[in-house]
């Protein structure tokens, strides 16, 4: 399992913005158990070429190329990823 390390940021601010601190560490505190991937110059540029591309905001397109990088399928409950290949979208 791979966690791009913005998807770490988006976690613990969405949880510390509902004033829910100790939900914040326990998220991240598991996220933490998977590969945690970071951003470098390969990944940047994909991530740039899938906005573009998909009409993606920054922090999905980054998230998105991660999936693509290490080979992975990407679970999630966000629209913006519906209908991309290695996807599945979940409605809430």
């Amino acid at each position: 399992m791979y966690v791009p390390i913005i998807s770490l940021y988006e976690v613990y601010k969405k949880f510390i913005t509902i004033g829910d601190n100790e939900k914040a560490n326990i998220a991240v505190a598991i996220m933490q158990n998977a590969a945690v991937i970071g951003i470098n110059p390969q990944l940047a540029v994909l991530a740039a070429q899938l906005g573009k591309q998909h009409r993606l905001p920054m922090a999905d397109s980054i998230i998105y190329a991660t999936a693509i990088l290490c080979n992975a399928e990407l679970y999630t409950q966000d629209k913006h990823f519906e209908g991309l290949d290695r996807v599945h979208y979940f409605s809430k």
